[in-house]
């Protein structure tokens, strides 16, 4: 997404919205509504510019234009899947994002939850924008800390569902050991892909990660069997749905030393699970 820049004199002159109105040659309505998204910015001091009335001076605005509507996100009590004093662990929807972007703060996760709660949440692990899933924050910045660091050191364990596009002879069980690039560095990458069941359209896999690269996943199937279902950046046919969602955590408490199992699927992929007789509380065990 290409961001605009607007440069401003050294006097006040006009209102930050109609400041965006003349320059981006758009209605006052669309100014306003791209200041309160949060896509507008001051570059220099890296901070959003939330007051669409603001008279601003000797300052370079950067505006990033969404490509389609963005929404706030709206969290819903069934969201919490699982919640103590410390930290929480939600449901993420499908193609939305986990934490804020340059376009938009409140289109996000992390800004639904802080309205839901009244208060700051500090993201603690990431889902892409297309998978759907479980995914933690936590209430206090040393919360945080302690699982990012089992996070980090692999302490706490996580199941995938994925649903690839037709493939052919896929494996019982496979381990792909698969190096990624990311931001120039190769970085040793494991997955284990459970194959489970196929039906006229589609393969299904348990997958549980060895290592966090970014898009892990979604690389290792394409490359090793076909792309991840709906997503058309590793070469998907189709586009409708996604395909991928996190649905299983196995830890011990940082806080309270509990051993903890979290699992959960959305009824619209429970059928997922037939194949294998499971429930979605067999997850958990």
């Amino acid at each position: 997404m290409k961001p605009y820049y607007i440069q401003l004199d050294k006097l006040p002159g006009s209102e930050l919205s109609a400041v965006l109105e003349k320059h981006l040659k758009i209605s006052l309505q669309e100014a306003e509504a791209l200041v309160e998204i949060g896509a507008v910015w001051d570059h220099e001091r890296r901070i959003r510019l939330k007051n669409p009335q603001a008279k601003l001076a000797n300052i370079l605005i950067k505006i990033y234009r969404p490509l389609e509507e963005v929404k706030p996100y709206q969290v819903d009590i069934k969201d919490i899947i699982y919640i103590n004093n410390h930290y929480c662990i939600v449901y993420k929807h499908p193609n939305s994002l986990s934490h804020p972007a340059p376009y938009s703060d409140v289109a996000s996760l992390a800004w639904g939850l802080e309205k839901y709660f009244g208060k700051k949440v500090y993201p603690v692990n990431r889902l892409d924008y297309i998978t759907g899933g479980l995914i933690f924050f936590a209430f206090t910045q040393k919360a945080g800390s302690c699982l990012q660091s089992d996070f980090q050191n692999r302490k706490i364990k996580k199941w995938y569902l994925a649903r690839t596009e037709k493939v052919d002879n896929a494996g019982k069980y496979t381990l792909i050991d698969d190096p990624i690039t990311h931001k120039n560095k190769l970085k040793q990458a494991r997955s284990i892909a459970i194959h489970y069941y196929t039906d006229e359209n589609s393969d299904y896999f348990l997958v549980k990660l060895q290592s966090g690269r970014t898009h892990q996943i979604r690389i290792h199937l394409a490359k090793k069997y076909k792309p991840i279902w709906g997503d058309k950046s590793y070469g998907a046919r189709h586009s409708r749905g996604t395909g991928l969602y996190c649905v299983r955590y196995v830890f011990t408490c940082p806080i309270s030393n509990q051993k903890i199992r979290v699992c959960y699927l959305p009824d619209d992929i429970k059928t997922w699970l037939v194949p294998l007789g499971l429930k979605n509380q067999d997850l958990g065990n």
